[in-house]
């Protein structure tokens, strides 16, 4: 486990031992209305966040990244995209953790480099791929939940949509390692 993802464990346990904590403390908590804040904020730039690095991905900026170190006027002409906007894209990267500017160049950290090539992350790349997959049904869900009638991709097994088996996989995948980790380190000796 790299430092990225161990910081990204740590910040979703951390959340979650928060959030478990409110819900048992009486009456009306100023901490849980900050929590509720906080999540909603990361919702929301999470959304902006995977919207960036999608695009990083439909452009080949991250597979151009992943090649060496490069300014923005040549990331531009590899990539095909005006200066201004991959400008924005590298902006959004850098504040991920997935890109390093260093004077003019743009370099692309380890694990960005993996997950435009495959390598130890081609299990985050699957599933980004899958979500990428249902960006547009997730749009359409305020027209789905109007009519009535649902939308068919957006449920997790639905055997018509043909990205189930990959998130399937995917999530066998994520699961198997951190569970295998996580009950070897539990005592649940005092557990009934």
């Amino acid at each position: 486990m790299n430092l990225i993802e161990l910081a990204g464990r740590a910040m979703d346990v951390n959340l979650t031992l928060v959030d478990r904590t409110l819900r048992v403390l009486p009456g009306n908590n100023p901490l849980r209305k900050l929590l509720s804040y906080l999540r909603l904020i990361q919702a929301v730039e999470g959304f902006k966040d995977a919207a960036a690095i999608g695009a990083a991905i439909d452009v080949g900026l991250l597979e151009a990244l992943a090649e060496g170190p490069r300014t923005v006027a040549e990331l531009s002409e590899a990539i095909g995209v005006p200066e201004c906007n991959t400008q924005v894209l590298l902006d959004s990267l850098s504040f991920l953790g997935l890109t390093t500017q260093r004077g003019d160049t743009y370099l692309a950290e380890p694990h960005a480099r993996r997950l435009a090539t495959g390598g130890d992350w081609n299990v985050m790349r699957a599933h980004l791929d899958v979500m990428r997959g249902s960006w547009a049904a997730w749009g359409e869900l305020g027209d789905a939940a109007r009519s009535g009638e649902g939308h068919p991709d957006l449920r997790v097994y639905n055997e018509a949509n043909p990205l189930t088996p990959t998130y399937v996989r995917w999530s066998t995948a994520v699961l198997h390692g951190p569970s295998r980790e996580l009950m070897r380190k539990l005592d649940l000796s005092s557990v009934k």
